[in-house]
Formats: C-alpha cells, structure tokens, sequence
C-alpha cells in the first residue's frame, strides 16, 4: 500500500527534472544534492519529502518481511541436508533488520539535506555522504535477502520437496 502512495511523489520529481529519488540518495556530494534539489523545483521537492515520510512504513515492512521469511527459511534449509547454510540464513535475517535501520538513517539524512538546502551557506555534503553510504549498504544487503531467499532457499528447498516424491 504504501509503495502505491508513493507513486504519486515519484511522479512528481521525475516530471520535474527526469530524476526520481534513487539518485538523490546516491548524489553523495553537495553539488550533487543542490542539482537534483535545484531540477525538482518546489513541487519536486515537496514530493521527495512526502516519499521519504512514506518510505518508513515501507521500510518496516520489507525488512520485517524479509527478516521473517529468511529466519524462518535457516532451519529448513538446513534440515534439508544443508547444515552449513543455516548460519546465512540467520546473517540474512539480520542483514534485512540491518537494511531497514540503515534505510532510516538514509531518509533522515535526505530530510535534513532538504532542510538545508535553500541556505546557501549549509554543507549538505555531510548529509549527502552519510546517505550515500547508508543507501549502498542498504542495497547490498536487500540483494543478500533476495539472493538467499531465491537462490538458496527456493532450490533447496523446491529439491527437498522433489526428493520427498
């Protein structure tokens, strides 16, 4: 649901400048963030305030989600033959907690960047940075999530059931 309310916002910002929310996550640097907040306008980022307030329900839910389904994906995976793969079960559970804090941290450092930006003066590189690094970190576990749960567990899991037949 909340994915779909965040439509609307994302429709904004690209309208306004061909930039969506991605790279301003990425930007990384103050140039960077005052273009992507400079091509947005207003109405742009008005919109990328509104997706970042929306994306904290979002967050709880594919991190609680993924921390689920790969918690309680170990065990199975791992009484399936594959004791050795329990324990990255349980890292990919915690990475998916670890995502959803780490994309926390990413939004509050957007809003404040956005907070900042109209004073020419405010290094929103700081800010720029922390949200970059939070945000490559935050893939890069999602990705784990996504990599144990498709290509771990449905296999295992699919030729567990297979063999059973």
């Amino acid at each position: 649901m909340t994915a779909a309310l965040m439509r609307g916002p994302i429709r904004t910002m690209k309208s306004a400048s061909g930039v969506s929310i991605v790279p301003f996550e990425l930007a990384g640097t103050d140039q960077r963030a005052r273009e992507i907040l400079a091509g947005w306008g207003d109405d742009g980022v008005d919109a990328a305030r509104r997706s970042l307030y929306l994306d904290f329900p979002f967050l709880l839910g594919y991190a609680g989600l993924g921390a689920l389904l790969a918690a309680a994906s170990a065990e199975p995976v791992g009484d399936a033959g594959r004791a050795w793969l329990t324990p990255i079960g349980w890292g990919a559970a915690a990475g998916a907690v670890l995502a959803g804090v780490l994309d926390a941290v990413e939004n509050l450092a957007l809003l404040r960047t956005i907070r900042a930006w109209r004073d020419p003066g405010a290094d929103l590189g700081q800010e720029a940075r922390l949200a970059r690094q939070a945000a490559r970190t935050k893939f890069g576990l999602v990705y784990l999530v996504a990599g144990w749960l498709l290509l771990i567990v449905t296999p295992v899991l699919l030729l567990d059931r297979l063999e059973a037949l």
